[in-house]
C-alpha cells in the first residue's frame, strides 16, 4: 500500500523507461480533437472534432472510424449513461440529448442552458472541452450534474423531466470563480466537483441526498484539472507550473498522495480501471517544448514508465487507459490522438 506520508521521490527514483512504447495514430495531428471518451464495453473510443463538433466511433479492432446519421453535430461534451448502452450529448445550444449508441437514434433531450452572469448559456457552449466530459448522469439514472464555467453553483437535473432539483452553492477559498469536472462517486451518494479560476483550487465533495457540502479536498499546489476513477476511488487533481499530481483515496478517509512529475504544467491526469495505475500528461515551461507521460504503479507508489508523447507546447488534456490497463490514450487539437501499447515486448 501507499505510505501514509507525502511522497517526494522523483521520476528518476523509480528507474522507469525512458524508451517510448509502440503507438498507434488514430485520429491524426491538426484534426481539432476536442474530446475522447472509452466506450464501456472498451471496444472503441468516441471523439468529436472539427468545428462542426462531429461525433465519431472509433473501433479498436480495426483503427477506423464510422460517423452517426443522426445528432452527430453540434456536440459540446460527450458523457456515456450508466446502462452502457446510450449516450450523452451535451450541446452547444443548451440542451442535452439522449441517444442509442449502436443507431445514433435520438432517445431524449432536455434543455439545460441557464444564462450566466455575462449573459451566455454556462453548459454546454463551453468551447474548451478538452477531453473530460462536462456532465455526468447518477448511476440510478434519475440526475444529471453539469459543470458551470461562469460560477461556483452546479446544477443537478431530474432526468428526463428537465426540471432543476437542487443548486449546489460552492463557497470560494482562495479567490475561486467557477466550477467544473463534476463527477458522481460511491454510487451516486456523492459528488466531486472541481472549483478552480484564478486561484488554488479545491475539490468540494457533496452529499446528494442532503444536498450539503461533506468534505472539502484541498491540495497543497493549484488544481486546474480533476479525474475521478471509474469506480470513485480515487479523486485526482493537476495544474499548471507545480510538477505534481494529489490524489486521494476515498476508500481511505481520503488519505493524500503527491505523485511528482517530470515536465512542469500537468494538462491531464487518468486512473487504470483496476485502480493500481495512474497516468499523467505534463508539458515544460514557455520557451521548451515537449510533453512527457508517466504511468505510476498505485500500490508502490513509483513511475513504471515515462516518455516524450509530443514535442508539441500546446498538447491538450486528453489522457485515458483502455479497460485491461495495457494501453493509454493520449491526445489533444493539434496531437490527434494515440494509442500507446504500454506492455508490448521490447525489440
Amino acid at each position: 500500500m501507499l505510505a501514509a506520508v507525502v511522497m517526494v521521490i522523483g521520476v528518476s527514483a523509480g528507474q522507469p523507461d525512458a524508451d517510448a512504447p509502440p503507438k498507434t495514430t488514430l485520429l491524426e495531428p491538426k484534426s481539432r480533437l476536442w474530446q475522447a471518451t472509452l466506450t464501456p464495453d472498451g471496444k472503441a473510443v468516441v471523439t468529436v472534432t472539427g468545428d462542426e463538433r462531429t461525433l465519431k466511433i472509433w473501433d479498436l479492432a480495426t483503427n477506423k472510424a464510422r460517423t452517426w446519421d443522426k445528432g452527430a453535430t453540434d456536440a459540446g461534451s460527450v458523457a456515456f449513461a450508466p446502462d452502457g448502452k446510450s449516450v450523452l450529448v451535451g450541446r452547444r445550444d443548451g440542451t442535452v440529448s439522449r441517444h442509442d449508441f449502436a443507431t445514433g437514434k435520438e432517445l431524449a433531450r432536455v434543455k439545460v442552458g441557464e444564462n450566466g452572469r455575462e449573459g451566455e448559456l454556462f453548459f454546454p457552449l463551453a468551447a474548451g472541452t478538452y477531453g473530460k466530459p462536462r456532465l455526468d448522469m447518477s448511476p440510478d439514472e434519475k440526475l444529471i450534474a453539469l459543470d458551470n464555467p461562469n460560477e461556483m453553483t452546479i446544477p443537478i437535473i431530474r432526468w428526463p423531466e428537465g426540471e432543476v432539483m437542487a443548486r449546489l452553492k460552492n463557497e470560494p477559498k482562495n479567490g475561486e470563480i467557477y466550477a467544473t469536472h463534476v463527477r458522481f462517486g460511491d454510487g451516486g451518494k456523492t459528488l466531486y466537483c472541481l472549483c478552480a479560476g484564478d486561484a488554488r483550487g479545491f475539490v468540494a465533495v457533496w452529499d446528494v441526498a442532503t444536498g450539503k457540502l461533506s468534505r472539502t479536498l484541498i491540495s497543497r499546489r493549484i488544481a486546474s484539472h480533476m479525474t475521478v476513477s471509474d469506480d470513485g476511488r480515487w479523486i485526482g487533481v493537476c495544474g499548471g507550473f507545480n510538477r505534481v499530481v494529489t490524489a486521494w483515496d476515498s476508500k481511505a478517509d481520503f488519505k493524500q498522495i503527491e505523485l511528482p512529475i517530470p515536465a512542469v504544467n500537468c494538462w491531464g491526469i487518468a486512473f487504470s480501471r483496476d485502480g493500481k495505475q495512474t497516468a499523467s500528461v505534463s508539458t515544460y515551461s514557455m520557451g521548451r517544448k515537449g510533453a512527457m507521460a508517466v504511468v505510476w504503479d498505485l500500490t508502490t507508489g513509483r513511475p513504471t514508465r515515462t516518455w516524450a508523447v509530443s514535442d508539441d507546447y500546446w498538447l491538450g488534456g486528453i489522457v485515458f487507459f483502455s479497460h485491461d490497463g495495457q494501453t493509454l490514450f493520449t491526445g489533444g487539437q493539434s496531437e490527434g490522438l494515440l494509442a500507446w501499447d504500454l506492455y508490448a515486448p521490447k525489440k
